[in-house]
């Protein structure tokens, strides 16, 4: 009797491990919605409650529920993903936690991946300085100074149209309001881009095109490129490219290179930047820059 208990417990496992890992996921589970909560068995019955960040066919990572750890299992060992009820808490809110944030728009240029947390300050140099609120999972505002009395304010959208395809709008403007006292008109200046970005807080490569407009005068084309992978649980590291063409046909490209590193809510971003203008025969040397965010 154990022999064929253990038998028909060895087919039942090997039959659960052939099958396709997408089908032991839900239909209805959105993996990385913070709006879900989700279930997670394991072929041992026993159960995890959480939101899942991502899965694949090498394992399966869960925020937990009300704790900051979040959890790896692979996914050999995941009997099946449910969803158990939407979450209290409105989209992007996660619970307070002095756990680590995931990695997201981390980049000097902004991407289109998921926001995190509610809110986030962020400074490169102490010279741009911004605060930005997500009101949910796809608008985000910001605020800010530029220093030493510019103004800053964004908006940008943002959506996922499956796991790891996102696209967005952004569009931000800076001012000086104190030009105002010499009666030469507010200027503006301003920078509108599309952005599509493919993959997650794990590794992701990102597009855009726009243009960098100014009050009174013509508006610039701008394209971009960038990519970014996660080296380790406190590790990222990613390579930008911005290209800005000129009225006059010129065209310069702005490449950057950057190594982000986490401590709980905290990012430090140590980076180098430059700026090459075709004909100019100048290859300037890189400059180092250094930004700092917090999240809320």
């Amino acid at each position: 009797m154990r022999t064929l208990f253990l038998l028909s417990l060895f087919l039942l496992l090997s039959s659960l491990s052939a099958q396709a890992w997408e089908a032991r996921i839900a239909r209805d589970v959105r993996i990385g919605d913070t709006t879900q909560l989700h279930q997670l068995i394991l072929l041992d019955y026993s159960k995890l409650r959480g939101t899942v960040i991502y899965a694949n066919a090498d394992s399966v990572r869960i925020q937990l529920d009300g704790l900051p750890e979040s959890v790896a299992v692979p996914t050999a060992q995941m009997r099946h993903i449910g969803v158990i009820a939407a979450a209290a808490a409105p989209p992007v809110e996660l619970p307070e936690r002095s756990g680590m944030v995931p990695f997201t728009d981390l980049t000097l240029l902004r991407t289109a991946l998921p926001y995190q947390r509610r809110m986030r300050l962020k400074t490169v140099m102490l010279v741009y300085n911004t605060l930005e609120w997500n009101l949910n999972r796809h608008f985000q505002l910001s605020a800010g100074i530029a220093a030493p009395v510019g103004i800053i304010v964004s908006q940008r959208f943002r959506t996922s149209l499956t796991r790891w395809l996102h696209v967005g709008l952004s569009n931000e403007i800076a001012t000086v309001p104190f030009v105002l006292l010499f009666d030469e008109g507010l200027p503006l200046v301003g920078d509108l881009t599309s952005m599509l970005t493919i993959g997650d807080d794990q590794q992701f490569f990102h597009v855009g095109a726009g243009m960098f407009y100014v009050s009174q005068s013509e508006s610039v084309a701008n394209y971009r490129v960038g990519m970014g992978t996660r080296l380790g649980e406190k590790t990222h590291l990613y390579g930008e490219l911005l290209a800005v063409k000129g009225v006059d046909g010129s065209l310069a490209i702005l490449p950057s290179f950057s190594v982000a590193v986490a401590s709980g809510r905290h990012r430090w971003s140590f980076g180098m930047l430059t700026v090459v203008v075709d004909d100019s025969g100048i290859v300037p040397v890189p400059l180092p820059y250094l930004s700092y965010s917090l999240y809320y």
